[in-house]
């Protein structure tokens, strides 16, 4: 098989990244990955690491893992006749993650090992659940903006919006807490450790 020449490899790079991405967002996603560091040679020791090291929430208590999202969006508005319509809508979500890294598992036993690696998972799983939730809110309000506001003055077709987006952020947080209770912080995911 003949080399492939640097357009045919630019190309393949193109279409792998699209099929990788997914289907297209209709907002902008920043999404950032980050890691704290914990060490012991089992596992109890490493739980009270995290105890002590994970992300603190909103609410003050430290968390294992820890999903923060933030929500804007920005718009023109344009008057015709009795409706404004915002124009060029913009919405941007920035999913932060923060997650545990054991620095020296290997010195641990199999048994602790194993144990981290389903921790991991389910810590991985709880948080990519709070992460969609945040997607879906982004989702929700860049529809919203897409919608034609009915307002004498594009002032209030402005509070309108913003109210609307607001909501949906409350809403969001609401999905949030409940999604934490129903699994007890992840606990009912599996995140108990034997």
């Amino acid at each position: 098989m003949a080399n492939p020449s640097p357009k045919h490899i630019a190309a393949l790079l193109l279409a792998s990244a699209a099929v990788l991405a997914g289907p297209a967002l209709g907002y902008e996603l920043q999404q950032e990955v980050s890691y704290y560091s914990v060490s012991g040679v089992d596992m109890g020791v490493v739980i009270t690491q995290m105890n002590r090291r994970g992300p603190q929430a909103d609410d003050g208590q430290l968390r294992w893992a820890l999903t923060d999202s933030k929500i804007s969006w920005s718009y023109q508005l344009q008057h015709s006749g009795e409706q404004c319509t915002a124009l060029a809508p913009e919405v941007e979500l920035l999913l932060r993650m923060r997650l545990p890294q054991w620095t020296n598992a290997a010195d641990a036993s199999l048994a602790a090992q194993h144990n981290w690696i389903r921790l991991k998972r389910v810590l991985q799983q709880h948080e990519d659940g709070h992460a969609a939730i945040a997607r879906d809110c982004a989702a929700q309000i860049e529809a919203k903006l897409a919608q034609a506001v009915t307002a004498e003055k594009c002032s209030a077709a402005a509070e309108q919006l913003s109210a609307a987006g607001d909501a949906i952020i409350a809403r969001c947080e609401q999905a949030h807490q409940a999604y934490d209770q129903q699994t007890l912080n992840g606990y009912l995911q599996g995140m108990n450790i034997e």
